[in-house]
Order: structure tokens, then C-alpha cells, then sequence
């Protein structure tokens, strides 16, 4: 059956594992040729297929605290980028359809999908979320998880993720957020039938099956819902971005709900946290009153700012902790073209995040192939 599904994904996927590198984001495409745009001081808007970058003069980072907010755009070729987790102050690295995972360079904004080093039925999954521990990238993949070792460019694919692993047509390919807290490992199974946070020990996620469902139903029948409540009696609909808030919760991105929701790691007690269960909108204010189209990606600061891919709306969003309210940080809600340069600039349909120690914002936007930086003020 495992040989079977190989030979169809091999069939109708490219080769996850690709080497070329991608082009520079400083360098602009010509004007009018295929997937171009047009330079200029104020930003360039590219095509679907991608994106160039402003400069913005020098093209250096603006300093935290001072100026406007400023959007900047690697260039792709990108296929559906997702997931984004930082390394350290120079290096990102972002989940892709087609190149499996691409290094994002902070300092030159040079972007390149290294070589892997794996079996053709370790990458037919496209990865989704992804995380950095310990010097290793771990990803979701599939229904199962995927551990790149960049040291020595090699993959692995590991069991573990959901029931049965990936043994069948019938079991999607849906795993999502992950986080940790270097103890235990989080994610989420946003199938139609398997609506629930999981987990287990950070450490035992290259040699144990086992999982924990920390919030949601695990059973095949219940399906989704919008509910707050303790452990199984939570119902959600297709959870997505998870974040850690280091104070006992775990954020999760409730995308088919509309919601920002939180659950209490002590007790499974989830409840909506910001926005309104099924109330679809794109309003700021305070956290009841605030609305979201399908959020995605999470990205908390470690001090009060959850930061939200608002991904129907086109937004980063920014919901504070202290104050209760929730802003909008970047985009044009629904207008969902890329553009770089100073904010309000169109950012597509924003799905991951991640931030950077100086403090800027990583989006990446999957339907329009482009990977952004926000400079914050």
C-alpha cells in the first residue's frame, strides 16, 4: 500500500529536494517581463507568481522603535511557502510545496533550497509547520513529521504524528502547527474528522508513537465544531498556527471558526480568546469585539504581543495580551497583491509567521508564492 502511494505522489508531485538557489530579493525583476515588476524607492508589486523588493534606498533594516512600519519581499520562485521558524539572528527557514524547506539568509536576504539528502517517499508529503530544536528542524508532514539536519543536509521520516501513521490514501495529509517548549512537543490535526490539539515528550519524537490529545476530539466521528469546554468537550474547526504563551497556555490559530482561542495547559480547558465563533470579519478593538476571515499562522513575542496571519483578510494582526485589543500591523484588507515598501502595503494571503531578534515580523503568503519581512516601528 506505502509502495503504491509513493508511485501516485511521485507521479503528480516534483521533486521535493531541489538545490538551485533562488534569487536575490534586492535584485529587481525588469519591468513587464514574466513575473516582473517595476522598482522604485516607494516598493515594487509583483505578479502572483512572486515578488521583488524595495530597497528602500540602501536596503538596510529599520531600527526598532523609529520610522514606519516597512514591508520587504524575497523574490521566489516560492511554490505555496507555509510555516516559518527563525534559527538564530541571520538564519530562517520556510516550509515550501515543491523545495521541501528553503534557507531564508536575515542578513543578506538571499534565499537557497538546500540539497537533501533523502529518499524520494521521505518528501511526497509537503511539510507545513516547523520548528528548531536543538539545531535540528523538525516539520509536519504529512500525517507524520520530517527532521532535516542541516549540518549534514540529510532528512528523516518519522512515525508518530496521528493514528496508523501514513499507511493510506484515507488518512490526510494534514498535520500543522508545531511548537514547544523544549519539554513537550504540541501540534494539531486539522483534519474534517480529527479536530484536536496533541502531544508528547519533546525528547521521544524520533523513537515513540504515543500522543497525548490535549484539547478537541480525536474521533473519527465527532467531526468539527465551535465549542469551548474541557478536553474533548472543546470543539474546533480545522486549528492551525499554535503558540506558546510561557505562562501555562497554548494559543491555536482556529481557522474555519474565525477565532483565536487558548487553551489552559493545567486544566484542557479551551475558550475563545479573540474574535467570535463562525463570525467572519476584519475589525479591530477589543478582543471580543475583534474579527478574523480564517486565521492561520501564530507568533508570540515572550512579553505581551500574539501576533495573527489573518489570511482572508489579507492582515497581520496583533493582539495584545495586556490591553486586550487587537490591531492590524501590516496589509490591505482584501486587497491581496504583494507590495513592499512602507505600510499599508497589500501582503496577500499571509499564512506563517515568525519573528526575528531584531524584532521584524516573517510572513509567508502561499497563494501568492512570496516571503515578507515587516520592519515594526
Amino acid at each position: 500500500m506505502r509502495a503504491a502511494l509513493v508511485a501516485l505522489l511521485v507521479a503528480v508531485l516534483p521533486a521535493a529536494c531541489g538545490n538551485a538557489p533562488l534569487s536575490s530579493p534586492l535584485v529587481s525583476a525588469p519591468a513587464g517581463g514574466a513575473g516582473g515588476a517595476s522598482s522604485g524607492a516607494a516598493g515594487v508589486t509583483g505578479s502572483a507568481g512572486g515578488s521583488s523588493v524595495s530597497t528602500g534606498g540602501s536596503g538596510g533594516t529599520v531600527t526598532p522603535g523609529v520610522g514606519t512600519p516597512r514591508v520587504e519581499a524575497f523574490t521566489g520562485p516560492f511554490d505555496t511557502p507555509r510555516g516559518i521558524a527563525v534559527e538564530d539572528a541571520s538564519t530562517a527557514w520556510v516550509t515550501d510545496m515543491t523545495r521541501s524547506l528553503v534557507r531564508l539568509d536575515l542578513t543578506t536576504h538571499e534565499a537557497s533550497a538546500p540539497r537533501w539528502s533523502a529518499p524520494v517517499e521521505m518528501t511526497v508529503f509537503p511539510p507545513s509547520g516547523v520548528l528548531i530544536w536543538k539545531g535540528t528542524i523538525y516539520t509536519t508532514q504529512g500525517c507524520s513529521f520530517q527532521k532535516f539536519i542541516p549540518a549534514t543536509a540529510t532528512v528523516d521520516f518519522l512515525m508518530g504524528g496521528g493514528p496508523g501513521g501514513c499507511g493510506g490514501m484515507n488518512v490526510a495529509p494534514g498535520l500543522y502547527g508545531l511548537a514547544t517548549d523544549g519539554t513537550t512537543l504540541y501540534w494539531n490535526y486539522p483534519d474534517f474528522i480529527n479536530m484536536a490539539i496533541l502531544s508528547h515528550e519533546m525528547w521521544s519524537i524520533e523513537m515513540s508513537f504515543s500522543y497525548k490529545v490535549v484539547a478537541g476530539d480525536f474521533d473519527y466521528v465527532s467531526g468539527a465544531g465551535a465549542q469551548d469546554g474541557v478536553g474533548p468537550a472543546a470543539k474546533m474547526n480545522a486549528p492551525r498556527g499554535l503558540a506558546l504563551d510561557g505562562a501555562g497556555g497554548l494559543f491555536f490559530a482556529d481557522e474555519l471558526n474565525h477565532a483565536i482561542r487558548r487553551v489552559d495547559l493545567s486544566n484542557g480547558e479551551t475558550r475563545t480568546f479573540a474574535g467570535a465563533l463562525r463570525e467572519p470579519g476584519a475589525q479591530d478593538g477589543p478582543l471580543a469585539a475583534a474579527r478574523f476571515d480564517k486565521p492561520e499562522g501564530l507568533a508570540f513575542d515572550g512579553r505581551d504581543s500574539l501576533y495573527v496571519a489573518d489570511h482572508d483578510n489579507g492582515l497581520v494582526r496583533v493582539v495584545s495580551l495586556a490591553a486586550g485589543t487587537v490591531s492590524t500591523v501590516a496589509g490591505v484588507a482584501g486587497n491581496f497583491a504583494v507590495a513592499a515598501g512602507q505600510t499599508p502595503a497589500p501582503i496577500g494571503h499571509p499564512t506563517g509567521l515568525a519573528l526575528t531578534p531584531a524584532g521584524d515580523v516573517l510572513v509567508s503568503s502561499d497563494s501568492e508564492g512570496a516571503v515578507l519581512i515587516v520592519h515594526l516601528p
